[in-house]
């Protein structure tokens, strides 16, 4: 016989030594069993938690492309009208070219809306 089946053999440990083993076994099944129910339970919890957290992610992300969107069509309405933006524009657009040598830029955008003298050095 092989050494596991010997552990539980009535003729080798007797009665006794069976139903201690047994009881043994009993309770560190329950002892499984307890803990599996537990980390089952903190699972579908954390489960729970992370499909509410994802919902509220969704619901945020939606509001955040909508508010996008939103300023996409109204971005050439207001580069036309406020002179800070098309001001801010303008550095962007100058800063992001690639100068052969050292360019000074000074530019002056009138009340009218309109770019009334770039100067270049």
């Amino acid at each position: 016989m092989n050494k596991i089946a010997n552990l539980f053999h009535p003729k080798i440990y007797g009665g006794t030594m069976l139903l201690t083993l047994n009881s043994s076994y009993r309770i560190l099944l329950g002892l499984w069993k307890r803990n599996k129910n537990e980390a089952e339970e903190n699972h579908r919890k954390a489960l729970e938690r992370y499909e509410q957290q994802l919902e509220s992610w969704k619901r945020r992300k939606s509001i955040h492309e909508e508010k996008e969107k939103i300023k996409q069509k109204e971005f050439p309405i207001l580069l036309s009208q406020d002179i800070n933006l098309m001001e801010s524009v303008l550095r962007e657009a100058i800063d992001s070219l690639s100068w052969p040598r050292e360019t000074i830029i000074s530019y002056l955008i009138a009340h009218q809306f309109q770019l009334s003298r770039l100067i270049s050095n």
